[in-house]
Parts: C-alpha cells; structure tokens; sequence
C-alpha cells in the first residue's frame, strides 16, 4: 500500500507518529514513531509548489 500526501508543516526537534487504523482496530505493530531534525546551517527546506495548469 502506498500513500501519497502533500508535505506537511512539522517542527523541527519534535517527534510524530504514523498509526493504522483498520474499522477502528489497531495493532501496536501499526506504529511508526520517527523524530523530525532541523536543517543543516546553509540548506533551505524546499518549499511546496503547485503544479502549473493544464
């Protein structure tokens, strides 16, 4: 399974989880945990850009 989302506005130094959620049931193996560091002096974030129109 794959999904795909738009980026999203996460603070550096804080930490986030991902969990599955199957008809209201969980399983603690359906868990990612994963910590978001700030960016390197000198590199910039790169920035969300709309796709141009058709």
């Amino acid at each position: 399974m794959a999904v795909n989302i738009g980026p999203l506005p996460l603070t550096p130094g804080r930490r986030y989880s991902w969990e599955l959620s199957i008809d209201g049931k969980t399983h603690e193996d359906w868990r990612v945990t994963f910590s978001f560091r700030a960016f390197p002096p000198g590199l910039q974030p790169a920035t969300a850009q709309a796709p141009p129109p058709p």
